[in-house]
């Protein structure tokens, strides 16, 4: 059985191969037009070569220098990018989750044991490989009518172990002292 908390970045992580990156030398013009092909949401940059993440641009940041006439087509991509947060590739996802989570980081850099740039893993893509143990979903799959029912089909302490991560982003072994 997967679980959330035994997997690692690396498993779920989109390979540096397929990021769609752009250079520190970019302006808004070149970021329009790779949006215009992949409408991410956040794109890493670079600086030199593809292995040297300096920051992550965001197209709300874009759009919002945009509307309030801070930005426009000739403004360069460094001047309003965002610290990025790395992660070494061995990182435990349920541990990147709860980081995100608390920070408010939307996409995460992950490096390798030399510390290249060995992919980026989304938010997203953690809320999807979380899947049913997300909070949203949590709260929706317990209904208290429910609860003998699921109880009944999945187990008490699978249950509780579920529960111990959603809400406090531990290991159930560890947060069994705490219960």
């Amino acid at each position: 059985v997967f679980r959330f908390w035994d997997s690692q970045a690396q498993e779920i992580m989109t390979p540096r191969t397929e990021i769609i990156s752009l250079s520190s030398d970019s302006n808004v013009r070149n970021f329009k037009d790779i949006y215009a092909e992949h409408s991410h949401s956040r794109f890493p940059v670079y600086e030199g070569s593809e292995d040297n993440i300096i920051g992550i641009i965001s197209t709300k940041d874009i759009l919002m220098g945009i509307s309030k006439k801070k930005t426009d087509d000739e403004t360069k991509i460094k001047e309003i990018i965002r610290k990025p947060y790395f992660v070494p590739e061995t990182k435990r996802n349920f541990e990147i989750f709860n980081e995100m989570r608390l920070s408010g980081d939307k996409i995460a850099i992950i490096i390798d044991e030399y510390g290249g740039l060995s992919g980026v893993m989304t938010l997203k893509k953690l809320l999807e490989e979380k899947d049913m143990f997300s909070e949203k979903y949590l709260l929706r799959w317990f209904h208290l009518q429910d609860l003998p029912q699921i109880l009944l089909t999945v187990g008490v302490a699978y249950v509780i172990s579920e529960l111990c991560l959603v809400l406090w982003g531990g290991e159930p072994m560890v947060m069994a002292n705490l219960i």
